[in-house]
């Protein structure tokens, strides 16, 4: 399975790079709260080859239904930049599970459905992306996505600089 065409991830001014990380995500099919971790595969509607991009936790993902995937840890996800492996790892070694997720999940806030809950990833291989690179992702044998990483270019020509929201407090 191909993917949808993927856009360029775009690098917000000043930032020189981002950080990047491939995993498993699972899309959660109706609301759900307190879940016990024996339900919590029936509130799965779907999983989805997430590129987990973080400065300003920028995502991308591509849906891939719930029947397409007989067994979630028996998967391999794995991404290169510009053609290097950079990251391998199977579901199976996943620290904790979809049930305990949900569950867990469910009981601090309410899951609704098309939430989409990523599941973690082997720390090899996370680090910086640039401008120029191009970032490959998949699921072994389901699906692949390609990204050309570049600098975003402001809509006035003007540089921006990198601004943290404010922080609101109410008294």
């Amino acid at each position: 399975m191909t993917g949808p065409t993927a856009g360029p991830i775009e690098v917000p001014e000043p930032l020189e790079s981002l950080h990047h990380e491939v995993e498993l995500a699972v899309v959660i099919s109706q609301r759900a709260r307190d879940v016990p971790e024996a339900s919590a595969m029936d509130f799965v509607g779907g999983y989805a080859l997430a590129l987990d991009m973080s400065s300003n936790d920028l995502q991308s993902a591509s849906k891939i239904p719930k029947s397409a995937i007989n067994n979630p840890y028996d998967l391999e996800l794995w991404r290169k930049v510009d053609d290097e492996l950079r990251q391998k790892g199977l579901t199976s070694d996943m620290i904790f599970k979809i049930p305990f997720l949900i569950s867990y999940i469910s009981s601090i806030m309410t899951l609704m459905e098309g939430d989409v809950i990523l599941t973690g990833t082997p720390p090899e291989g996370v680090g910086p992306v640039r401008v120029g690179q191009k970032i490959k992702a998949s699921i072994t044998d389901l699906i692949d996505v390609e990204f050309d990483v570049q600098r975003r270019i402001c809509p006035t020509g003007r540089k921006r600089g990198f601004r943290p929201a404010p922080l609101v407090a109410k008294l």
